[in-house]
């Protein structure tokens, strides 16, 4: 399977991203471990608070590492599938497959753009045009305000209003 739309696996991406994935793999990993090692009956104990700010820091050096990575241009829904991955408990291996990359969303092709631009270059010009003529109309209608009366009273659907 070859192609932009094409799965991809860790041992085909660049080693420093690779290295990225496999960190958060095994910081997500690590911390899901941690958690389930927790005692739930020493809640105060020496040992649950240092296990707790272990768990933490754990928690935030994944954090950072995701954020480097998405930095870097990592695709943010593989940082999310090898976290999930590491979370679920499966092993990391070079072979994982992560998803496809979904090519950025198209832009309106030159034709749209230019066609769009007339019309707005044309919506313009009747803005600017309409106060240089408003003066005009007051005019226009009054000159042609009887031929306009007569013609609705002849039409035999409008006849004048009772």
């Amino acid at each position: 399977m070859n192609g932009p739309n094409s799965p991809l696996r860790i041992r085909d991406i660049p080693p420093e991203q690779a290295t990225l994935l496999h960190q958060i793999h095994h910081l997500a990993a690590r911390g899901v471990r941690l958690r389930q090692a927790k005692p739930e009956s020493m809640p105060g104990s020496p040992e649950n608070t240092q296990l707790l700010e272990h768990i933490t820091e754990v928690g935030r050096d994944r954090d950072v590492t995701e954020i480097r990575a998405r930095a870097n241009g990592m695709p943010s829904h593989w940082v999310d599938q090898v976290r999930a991955a590491g979370q679920s408990g499966r092993p990391w291996t070079d072979e994982l497959l992560l998803t496809p990359t979904r090519p950025p969303t198209g832009r309106r092709n030159t034709q749209r753009v230019a066609q769009d631009t007339r019309q707005l270059a044309g919506m313009a010009a009747f803005t600017v045009a309409i106060p240089g003529i408003a003066h005009q109309w007051d005019a226009i209608v009054e000159a042609h305000s009887s031929d306009f009366s007569a013609a609705i009273d002849a039409c035999p659907d409008a006849g004048p209003d009772p």
